[in-house]
């Protein structure tokens, strides 16, 4: 819930000033047409955007009229304000987002390091996601390891602790607490891959 309030809360602080923004070129184009007179829409929304967004081309037809040149002083400061606003958001909804990612990845690790006795599945296909299950029924902690992104979801979805990575690299896990596990199942989609794992775990924690 809390969740989709704030997906809710980021699109209307995102939608508000993009919508703003639509409606001033409109506006825009609405007081070209009425200050210069000889303009058609289409150069009235050329004005309006080469104004806003300040490329600087060369303005439509002759020297604009002092109405014209007010109007256009308008344009500049509305649009800049509103895209300066539009921008700002979007850079904070990005920001953020990795922040609060960091953020997510730390507890993680931290509940991990205080894992003991623990067990470690490593991939999450079919059979690990049964295993897991199984184990869950009984309350013991589990970590689970894969690499495949959408498993990692999956897992992160079902509530597990995981580590995203292969499972024959001793980094990863050792980020899982091997070392402090009383348990891994080998459940990777090779049979080769599932006796390295368990032949260089043994060496390190029998």
């Amino acid at each position: 819930y809390c969740k989709t309030l704030r997906g809710s809360i980021w699109l209307f602080r995102i939608c508000l000033p993009l919508a703003c923004l639509v409606v001033f070129i409109c506006m825009s184009c609405a007081g070209y047409l009425i200050f210069e007179s000889d303009y058609s829409w289409l150069d009235a929304l050329y004005m309006a955007v080469i104004t806003i967004t300040t490329v600087g081309f060369k303005e439509v037809g002759q020297n604009l009229g002092d109405a014209g040149r007010i109007w256009t002083i308008f344009t500049i400061v509305g649009g800049l304000t509103l895209v300066t606003i539009l921008g700002s958001q979007i850079a904070a909804f990005v920001i953020e987002g990795q922040i609060r990612g960091v953020m997510r990845r730390q507890q993680l690790e931290r509940k991990i390091a205080n894992l003991d006795g623990h067990v470690i599945i490593c991939g999450y296909g079919r059979m690990g996601h049964q295993i897991a299950q199984n184990i869950t029924a009984t309350g013991r902690d589990i970590v689970i390891v894969d690499k495949d992104p959408e498993r990692i979801a999956m897992a992160a979805q079902a509530g597990m602790l995981y580590i995203q990575g292969d499972s024959q690299d001793d980094s990863i896990l050792e980020g899982a607490g091997v070392m402090r596990a009383t348990v891994l199942y080998a459940a990777l989609s090779s049979d080769a891959d599932n006796l390295f794992v368990t032949l260089s775990v043994k060496q390190d924690n029998p």
